[in-house]
């Protein structure tokens, strides 16, 4: 996989991207792992530790760049607009809802037309896709309940009740 030129191959490259990207994930679980304890020097730690990774990473799709130009192209997303501009094209009565949910952790954030709310929780996972699942079905029938004090427990101590 070597050139006789003593550079590297596309697929060598390649190689050496995917190590990198493993040592990522482990650096990154390390990392999430750390954000459920309340101690700093690993949080320093683990922090560190990802952002070499990272560095690694980079290095890596730079090395592919080299001698693949194009291969690590990615295209150019557009850039999300702040809250405000959000807020401000939504009527007085709803409530923008997004979640990004891990293992055993949701975050969600709440919008309306003159807030915004966010909020972590760790939860049972599959208890809240379940719930999800009854909203969407319940919201897909063209007669949404709207009211989320009946979503089960799971929610209830989340802003979005109080939003």
């Amino acid at each position: 996989m070597w050139e006789p030129s003593g550079s590297p191959t596309a697929g060598t490259a390649f190689l050496g991207w995917r190590n990198a990207r493993a040592a990522w994930t482990g650096a990154f679980d390390r990392r999430r792992a750390a954000w459920r304890h309340s101690d700093s020097a690993r949080h320093e730690t683990t922090s560190r530790g990802l952002a070499e990774a990272q560095a690694r990473l980079d290095e890596a799709a730079a090395e592919i760049e080299r001698v693949a130009p194009g291969t690590t192209r990615r295209p150019t997303l557009p850039q999300s607009p702040p809250v405000e501009q959000v807020g401000a094209v939504l009527a007085a009565d709803t409530v923008l809802v997004e979640f990004v949910l891990g293992d055993r952790e949701l975050l969600v954030f709440t919008v309306t037309a003159t807030a915004c709310h966010g909020r972590r929780a760790e939860v049972d996972v599959r208890a809240l896709l379940a719930t999800i699942g009854r909203l969407h079905a319940r919201w897909s029938t063209g007669r949404p309940d709207g009211r989320l004090e009946r979503v089960p427990r799971i929610m209830e101590r989340d802003p979005v009740a109080r939003s």
